[in-house]
């Protein structure tokens, strides 16, 4: 090695070091919550004191929205709503009435294929807390779609209540609360004077307009073929959010048909149809999650048009036959990848 390269490499080093000191980190924040795995991306160096007051920030938001939205805490706002038997209304906090009221607009828009009144069924196909093999009777079936519905549940904006116009309805936020808990995180890192930032939990995500050195974030579509990236598509201060029914079913003891977790709210039933999974692209992740939920339940003809109704972007991978599957993209979607 000849001298000028050494005093070139010497320098380069001096300068990295400089530029980045030992105390400071480009960090990825991992941990558990809400009943899944989360996993915070800072673009930039921060100070260990930094990376500390993060951790616990983050920690401290996402132990609230538990409190506030499990159904598995039995103390939590919303376990107590679901225990409640009255038709009074019910005060609940600003951040559950959010997700709440954002749950029914898109109950509304999807004409009921969203609807978080929908636990009692996923319950019976045994997708809940209790896994049960055998599949629910259909006068079962018939009775517990009576107990449900969007259209059971009252709400007021004004005092924040929420108010059930059936004794035995109850609530299920966990096709939504991941996307309300992935945007809080975000607005925890703005307000730490984070300024690029990718976060994710329980697979859906929401990136900041840059990471570091002001490259765009590339978020991976993952195939139905485990561990593999179907599509790789850059984000700007965007969130997404997939739906799929590949991962979690079960076998029907009778048919032996793959039985979807993903129950539609209008026939009491697993969905039955070729979308193998659904990725919506959207500015808040609350909005994205919801919707990729709504699509996944309508399926790949019915959710296409709605999703090109509503302009959104959405890119669905479709069942042709075993092992093979074919995409397509709506119109919004494709404009993404040309910016």
């Amino acid at each position: 090695m000849n001298k000028f390269l050494q005093i070139f490499i010497i320098t380069a080093v001096i300068v990295m070091w400089l530029l980045f000191p030992k105390n400071h980190y480009s960090p990825t924040i991992n941990g558990e919550a809400l009943g899944t795995t989360y996993m915070v991306k800072i673009g930039h160096t921060i100070s260990q004191h930094q990376l500390d007051k993060i951790k616990q920030a983050i920690r401290d938001e996402l132990e609230d929205i538990n409190d506030k939205m499990s159904t598995y805490l039995n103390n939590s706002e919303l376990s107590k709503f679901n225990k409640w038997q009255s038709l009074e209304p019910f005060a609940i906090s600003e951040s559950t009435f959010k997700v709440i009221a954002e749950a029914q607009a898109v109950s509304r828009i999807s004409k009921g294929a969203f609807d978080i009144t929908v636990g009692p069924l996923v319950n019976l196909w045994g997708f809940g807390p209790q896994k049960q093999q055998q599949n629910p009777p259909q006068k079962i079936i018939e009775e517990t779609l009576q107990q449900i519905g969007y259209k059971n549940l009252k709400i007021n904006a004004q005092n924040h209540t929420i108010q059930k116009l059936h004794p035995k309805l109850q609530l299920d936020l966990s096709a939504i609360a991941k996307g309300f808990a992935v945007d809080s995180v975000c607005q925890v890192l703005i307000k730490l004077s984070i300024k690029n930032y990718m976060v994710e939990i329980g697979g859906e995500i929401r990136v900041s307009r840059f990471k570091y050195g002001q490259k765009t974030w590339v978020i991976g579509i993952e195939s139905p073929h485990y561990g593999t990236i179907q599509e790789a598509i850059p984000l700007r201060e965007m969130s997404i959010a997939t739906s799929g029914n590949y991962r979690n079913f079960r076998y029907d003891p009778v048919t032996k048909k793959r039985l979807s977790h993903t129950i539609s709210p209008q026939t009491g039933k697993p969905i039955d149809h070729n979308l193998a999974s659904v990725s919506v692209v959207s500015t808040t992740c609350m909005y994205a999650d919801a919707m990729a939920t709504t699509l996944m339940v309508l399926g790949e003809k019915e959710g296409y048009k709605l999703a090109q109704q509503l302009n959104l972007a959405c890119y669905f991978i479709i069942h042709e036959k075993p092992g093979t599957y074919k995409v397509l993209q709506t119109d919004a979607f494709i404009k993404l990848g040309q910016k």
